[in-house]
C-alpha cells in the first residue's frame, strides 16, 4: 500500500489506503460501550468505511433509526466535497442517494455544532474519537463549528466587567465635578 515518491538518503512513501479527510458511509455497528468499540477496531480486517463504530448511548442520540439499515439495491455512497475548512468552522457538501454518517476525520471535543441544511443536529462520537454526523439521502450542506459554551461565558463576563468599569470611572468623574460646584 506504499509507493516510493523519492529515494534517496531520506525516502519519502505515499500512503494509497489513507482515509480523507471527510468520508461517508451507509451502515453502523453499534456496540456496548468504549471498550467494546476499542477492541472491534483492534480485529484484524476492520474497515472504517464498512461500517461506522459508536456506543448504544451514541446510537440513541440519533434520533432516527440507523443502524442496520441496508442501503437501496444501486445506491451508490455519497459524494464528498470539503468546501471550506479552518480551525473553527468546516464546511462539507454530500451528493447521494442514501443514507448514512458523514464522518469527519477530526477528534470529538466538546463545544463543536453541527448543522444539516441549516438544522442544527447531534454530532456523533464515532471511532472511539472521531466526529460525525446521520445523514438523509440526497444533497446536504454540513457545517461544522466551534461554539463552546465557556466562550460564550467568559465574553459576557467579560463584557460585564468593562461596563461595570466604565461606570465606576464615570461616578468618579461626576462626584468631583458635584464636589466642585458644591465648594464654589
Amino acid at each position: 500500500s506504499f509507493k516510493l515518491v523519492r529515494g534517496g538518503p531520506v525516502k519519502v512513501y505515499e500512503n494509497r489506503e489513507v482515509l480523507t479527510r471527510a468520508f461517508f458511509v451507509s451502515s453502523a455497528s453499534v456496540y456496548t460501550d468504549d471498550d467494546d468499540v476499542l477492541e472491534a477496531m483492534q480485529k484484524p480486517g476492520f474497515d472504517p468505511m464498512a461500517s461506522v463504530l459508536l456506543t448504544r448511548l451514541e446510537y440513541h442520540t440519533i434520533g432516527e433509526g440507523a443502524a442496520g439499515e441496508k442501503s437501496p439495491q444501486g445506491a451508490r455512497a455519497a459524494e464528498v466535497k470539503i468546501l471550506k475548512y479552518s480551525p473553527n468552522r468546516v464546511e462539507i457538501e454530500t451528493i447521494g442517494n442514501e443514507r448514512g454518517f458523514l464522518v469527519l476525520a477530526d477528534n470529538y471535543y466538546p463545544g463543536w455544532k453541527v448543522r444539516v441544511n441549516g438544522t442544527e443536529k447531534n454530532i456523533l462520537r464515532v471511532y472511539y474519537n472521531l466526529r460525525a454526523v446521520y445523514l438523509p439521502p440526497g444533497h446536504s450542506t454540513i457545517t461544522f463549528s466551534f461554539e463552546p459554551t465557556s466562550f460564550k461565558i467568559g465574553a459576557s463576563v467579560s463584557i460585564f466587567t468593562l461596563f461595570t468599569i466604565i461606570v465606576c470611572l464615570i461616578g468618579q468623574r461626576a462626584k468631583k465635578y458635584i464636589f466642585i460646584l458644591v465648594g464654589c
